[in-house]
């Protein structure tokens, strides 16, 4: 017997029994995606590009409202029963926003920022003890076993967002998530605190019909407002949306998708990106939410809802797509900085690198901290600088502003380097849009103080970096804080507003080697958070996997050769040259705890005489024994069958492999000869890894050529 093992680290394969579905989602404040991956039997999702797959479909998807195809705006459109009835880049389509405009519809967007955990519990108590507390219990954590109730597939989508309707922001618990590991929803050992809701209008994690209101003074009339929907209902239909979009998406794209999808559904793993300080007072209330959108059926099972925090899922994302093939900044020991520069905001954390390998283990040396220092920053920055150019000309409009903030967003942001690069440069922005509304007048104006002719307002390099320069400046400082302070040497660059060319020329120009080096995901940032969060849970959760029993055939023993004590109340029997032999000892394939690996193949060689003048065909047939030494009687021989002729405890059959040899025979010369009337036959039993299971036939060679017989597939049980 012979075994080639090829040691190596592919060992992050599935080897789940039954096939598995997981959807990945990174719910972000201006837009939103999501990842997912079909796993099946032995399939190496983490090193085949083709595994992970990132949805490019969403409804109404168009390059003027939705430049990047793998997000979707996270805004939806509510009517005032607070029932959604636009989703996403519908909301922004000219025929959306005149119905929301004729229905009076209430637009919600940023969401996610109104789940900013609070910095201190008490601050909402605080302010005034007459107001009415809301005090609620957060929901227990389900059990852990499987539930007998099967969720509700969300329906896929259908026809169905700018406004500044405040939503309220969750108070209350200070548990932290302080682990970089993966969180399960289900987690019996959670600090659930208390929640104090107080004073919010429609807040997210109240009970299923009540709203906080604001207290009304007394004699005063009552004027009823229309509070919005809650923050829980609002997280509950947008990734009920989101699943039906990736449903829809992977039933487009993958060869019968639809079906696959409804067969896994049952046990679909959801995998959400959450920000690094949240505390189970927001986990709880998304938890809620994916109960309340029938994403998920009420007490479901352990692993069935992970939480992953944006930060490690851009780490993890970033080990696999960045340029520096020895990954330095990785090194076990050493620290980094990460700096998610989002739309809202920048994020900077510091890690220190616990492990590397197999699985990438991180800890937090700094806190997240905050930066109003993002896209949205600058855009406000540039904003204040119109305010001040426009003053005092006949170009003061608040629609003119608002054009003007849409051209820079377009045409500035994403090309502008400094002007140290390109001190000479100008940009031009379309003071109005073209159409039969514009209003030539303005066409024909100039003003050379607000630098506006012929309906074109241009900025200089200066005019730009000084809008960009403050934000850029805090981001700098805090991260040579955050650097130093962890002894870093290396910064991750990744979101949105990383991709600013000004942003890395500053960042490069001021941290350099040896003292610091920039590492930019080569990634898109817009995919880093979700593709992130579904590595990071597979690393974490995909293991190698070795057999549970020794699998085997049953030998012949020479009795003159090999005779032992057992072999004395045993039936001898005789071959055709006169040897005496015993059948039944167990002869070995494939060890206990050998490691699955498609390159693997475990073979035993078989040598037959075969006469040329039988009637019947070739057949070989041999029978495949399982060997379990925790079952095995104390001190076994292993003898698998008892002189009784019974298979003694710790054997049984695993299925019986067989082959027809005929062609085999027929491609031996001696078959074509009268003289020779035995003809040798070697042929090679291989175990191996299949398709969906280990996999056994026997294998030979014709000519030089290879042939095999049938192959039969073990069960899983079996191994």
């Amino acid at each position: 017997m012979s075994s080639s093992r090829v040691a190596g680290t592919d060992g992050l394969r599935y080897w789940g029994e039954a096939e598995k579905l997981v959807l990945a989602f990174d719910v972000g404040n201006s837009a939103s995606s999501v990842a997912l991956t079909h796993l099946t039997w032995s399939c190496a999702p983490l090193s085949t590009p083709s595994a992970l797959r990132t949805v490019l479909t969403f409804p109404f998807s168009s390059p003027s409202l939705t430049p990047i195809p793998s997000r979707t705006p996270s805004m939806m459109a509510y009517d005032r029963e607070d029932t959604p009835r636009m989703y996403g880049a519908e909301a922004l389509t000219p025929e959306g926003r005149e119905r929301i405009k004729e229905e009076g519809w209430v637009v919600v967007k940023g969401w996610k920022e109104q789940m900013r955990p609070m910095d201190s519990p008490s601050s909402a108590t605080s302010t005034s003890v007459a107001k009415k507390k809301l005090l609620r219990k957060a929901k227990p954590a389900p059990l852990s076993s499987p539930s007998p109730y099967a969720a509700r597939l969300a329906p896929a989508p259908a026809s169905m967002g700018t406004s500044s309707t405040s939503l309220a922001s969750m108070k209350g618990s200070t548990w932290s998530l302080s682990s970089e590991g993966l969180l399960d929803a289900v987690d019996a050992r959670a600090d659930y605190d208390w929640v104090d809701l107080t004073n919010t209008p429609s807040n997210g994690s109240g009970g299923s019909s009540t709203k906080a209101v604001a207290p009304v003074e007394k004699k005063r009339k009552v004027v009823t407002v229309h509070s919005g929907p809650r923050l829980r209902d609002i997280y509950a239909a947008w990734l009920r949306h989101l699943t039906a979009c990736a449903r829809a998406w992977f039933g487009e794209r993958t060869p019968n998708g639809e079906a696959t999808f409804l067969r896994l559904w049952s046990t679909c793993v959801f995998v959400i990106a959450i920000p690094a300080d949240w505390t189970t007072a927001e986990t709880d209330m998304i938890r809620e939410s994916m109960e309340d959108a029938g994403l998920l059926p009420e007490r479901f099972a352990v692993g069935r809802l992970i939480f992953v925090k944006e930060p490690a899922s851009i780490a993890h994302c970033a080990r696999r797509h960045t340029k520096d093939p020895e990954k330095t900044w990785l090194k076990e020991g050493g620290s980094f900085v990460l700096c998610d520069a989002a739309e809202e905001g920048v994020s900077i954390i510091g890690y220190t690198v616990a492990a590397n390998h197999p699985r990438l283990r991180l800890r937090a040396y700094e806190p997240v901290s905050r930066l109003p220092a993002g896209t949205a920053a600058i855009t406000s920055a540039f904003r204040t600088f119109l305010e001040l150019r426009l003053a005092r000309t006949k170009f003061k409009s608040a629609s003119i502003a608002s054009h003007l903030v849409e051209e820079f967003r377009t045409k500035v942001l994403p090309v502008f380097a400094g002007v140290a690069v390109a001190p000479d440069a100008e940009y031009k922005l379309r003071i109005q849009k073209d159409g039969a509304e514009m209003d030539h007048k303005l066409e024909k104006g100039i003003d050379s103080g607000a630098r506006i002719r012929d309906g074109w307002m241009t900025l200089t390099a200066q005019d730009v970096e000084d809008v960009f320069k403050p934000a850029v400046n805090d981001i700098i400082v805090r991260l040579s804080s955050v650097l130093s302070r962890g002894s870093a040497k290396h910064i991750l660059l990744s979101g949105g507003f990383g991709e600013s060319p000004y942003l890395v020329h500053r960042l490069r120009e001021t941290f350099r080697p040896p003292h610091a080096s920039l590492v930019i995901p080569s990634l898109p940032a817009h995919s880093a958070v979700c593709e992130g969060a579904l590595r990071f849970y597979l690393s974490e959760t995909l293991q190698p996997r070795t057999t549970k029993f020794a699998l085997g055939v049953m030998t012949a023993v020479d009795w003159a050769t090999s005779w032992e004590k057992a072999m004395a109340s045993r039936e001898v029997s005789v071959g055709s040259g006169g040897q005496k032999y015993v059948l039944g000892k167990f002869s070995e394939v494939v060890a206990k705890d050998s490691l699955l690996d498609p390159s693997t193949r475990w073979t035993k060689t078989f040598n037959m005489q075969y006469s040329l003048n039988r009637d019947e065909p070739p057949i070989l047939a041999e029978t495949l024994w399982l060997f379990d030494p925790d079952a095995a009687l104390e001190g076994d021989d292993g003898w698998i069958i008892a002189p009784d002729g019974r298979p003694r405890p710790g054997y049984r059959i695993a299925g019986r492999v067989v082959a027809e040899l005929d062609s085999l025979v027929l491609s031996l010369p001696e078959r074509r000869t009268a003289t020779e009337v035995y003809v040798h036959l070697e042929v090679q039993l291989v175990v191996y890894v299949g398709a969906e299971s280990l996999e056994a036939r026997f294998e030979w060679e014709e000519e030089g050529r290879p042939a095999a017989g049938p192959a039969i597939k073990l069960s899983h049980e079996t191994f």
